[in-house]
């Protein structure tokens, strides 16, 4: 678990986890520089805690993914998994992972979906993987082919993720251009076997604090994104499959044709979007002309209208 100034929600998320069907082995909580309640919270936790409890505090602020590769260092089990502050997690969440991997020895990863819960706990009548848009027709290319879908975009939250502890090393060090949750599903998914179960086995907290979260929950919400904004994120995004890119030449795989081929484009279909014009005919040009890259690397129509309506 990672913390950072989440005194409000981290006392619940500790209690679930202390009700846990099969409890924890141990729990590694890395405070990254906290100024409220938050690590008071987590070592009276520990005093308590039917299992270990060890709490780090971060001399500096490393960051969400840094502060998480810490985390998955310290930990000492054959099987890791990741935990936010301000979650809570259902009896059955550890139990339900740690039997795939019983029967599944290939797999390196395995993923669930979630509740959207609000301030109050409160079931949003939402889930995780619908504010995603992992919709069945998605899943069933999952199972088949992870990487066409997170070519699109990342599905698998930490919150929701249980990984092979022995599988460190294909995916450490994480380059701080991702967020720790997909890189991880990225290099699960080259060098061993990615999969997730339909279980809905935690409540994903929905708030204004959260440092990542789920995406805007309306078609207006995700449309009304800022060009600037929308740049911005074309621009990271381009940056993460570069490192990504890089990393590829330090694995001991052999890439396909058709994965290289796949980065090299991702890159350039995010570097064009970076910089479209503010001429609305320039956009709308551009964006037909394009149709099949804004299907197979984005979120297809809702893309393409995103980058013609927005000036």
């Amino acid at each position: 678990m990672c913390t950072y100034n989440g005194e409000r929600y981290l006392r619940e998320q500790l209690d679930s986890i202390a009700s846990q069907t099969m409890l924890p082995a141990e729990l590694i909580i890395c405070d990254d520089g906290s100024v409220d309640s938050t690590v008071e919270i987590a070592e009276d936790f520990a005093h308590s805690s039917p299992f270990k409890v060890s709490v780090q505090r971060n001399s500096k602020n490393l960051g969400v993914t840094k502060n998480f590769e810490q985390a998955i260092c310290l930990c000492t089990g054959e099987l890791i998994a990741l935990c936010d502050q301000d979650d809570v997690w259902y009896p059955q969440k550890l139990t339900a992972l740690s039997a795939i991997f019983s029967t599944n020895p290939a797999v390196g990863g395995v993923f669930s979906n979630a509740d959207l819960i609000d301030e109050n706990s409160r079931r949003l009548g939402k889930t995780l993987w619908s504010a995603f848009d992992f919709t069945p027709k998605f899943q069933r290319r999952f199972e088949g082919d992870p990487v066409s879908v997170l070519l699109k975009r990342g599905v698998v939250t930490g919150a929701a993720f249980m990984i092979r502890a022995d599988l460190r090393t294909a995916f450490l060090p994480i380059p701080a251009s991702w967020l720790h949750d997909d890189w991880i599903s990225w290099m699960l998914a080259l060098k061993s076997r990615l999969i997730f179960t339909t279980e809905r086995l935690l409540g994903y907290r929905v708030h204004g604090g959260q440092q990542a979260g789920v995406p805007a929950l309306t078609l207006r919400g995700r449309m009304s994104q800022s060009r600037e904004k929308e740049s911005r994120m074309c621009r990271e995004r381009m940056q993460r499959f570069m490192d990504l890119q890089a990393r590829l030449g330090d694995m001991h795989i052999e890439p396909s044709p058709n994965l290289i081929k796949d980065i090299e484009n991702v890159i350039r279909h995010s570097d064009a979007r970076a910089n479209l014009g503010r001429s609305y005919f320039d956009r709308l040009r551009y964006v037909l002309s394009h149709y099949a890259a804004y299907d197979r690397y984005s979120n297809g129509l809702r893309t393409m209208l995103k980058d013609i309506l927005q000036p």
